[in-house]
């Protein structure tokens, strides 16, 4: 199933299915055409999930990540957007957070153990330390506690391979192949989750 199914037109709403009003263009006006239709009207790239961004947008970006190049990752969403991050995302939950402390454990800093059980009891209890492109979610980290989390999607970049989406701080949703964000701020991948 693609991440996008089931919900909006566009990509920076999972949690309706009205199409949403933009550019001039009434929701009844882009209701009335298909799923693909819709995206590309709402893109100003011409691929249906990915809008266009200056140099200076790039740099924020590629400067955070130097893996980051103009082939292995677009971006989604531009804006601040702090109603949930990269760990709800990864998770499919855009309307609150998801934190070490509470959800993950309630008694304190989890532990990657901790966060093996909880992504178990969340759907993901296949579980490969380090790198597996074809997992459901990548678990980044700078040393033993996760900084980051990344979800599979079917978005094709122009480097090929396999695709995550990720959410960055309180703003963008960037899709990036799962080497592109290490050697940044997020640190490296130490936890691959499947659902099963």
């Amino acid at each position: 199933m693609g991440e996008y199914e089931n919900t909006t037109a566009s990509p920076t709403t999972t949690t309706s299915s009205a199409v949403p009003t933009t550019a001039g263009r009434g929701s009844a006006e882009l209701g009335a055409l298909s799923y693909d239709e819709a995206s590309a009207a709402l893109s100003p790239t011409g691929h249906p999930h990915f809008i266009e961004m200056n140099k200076e947008m790039r740099r924020e970006i590629e400067d955070m990540f130097p893996g980051l190049n103009e082939s292995n990752w677009a971006c989604l969403e531009w804006k601040d957007n702090g109603a949930y991050n990269c760990f709800a995302w990864a998770l499919g939950i855009t309307d609150r957070h998801v934190k070490g402390f509470p959800d993950v454990n309630p008694n304190g800093g989890p532990s990657l153990e901790d966060w093996d059980r909880y992504m178990a009891g969340q759907g993901y209890g296949s579980v490969t330390a380090g790198m597996n492109t074809g997992a459901d979610i990548l678990l980044y980290s700078t040393g033993d506690l996760p900084e980051h989390a990344a979800r599979k999607s079917d978005l094709p970049l122009p480097a090929g391979g396999a695709v995550f989406t990720s959410k960055l701080g309180p703003g963008q949703l960037i899709a990036h192949t799962p080497t592109g964000l290490e050697g940044g701020s997020y640190g490296s991948v130490i936890r691959s989750y499947s659902a099963g």
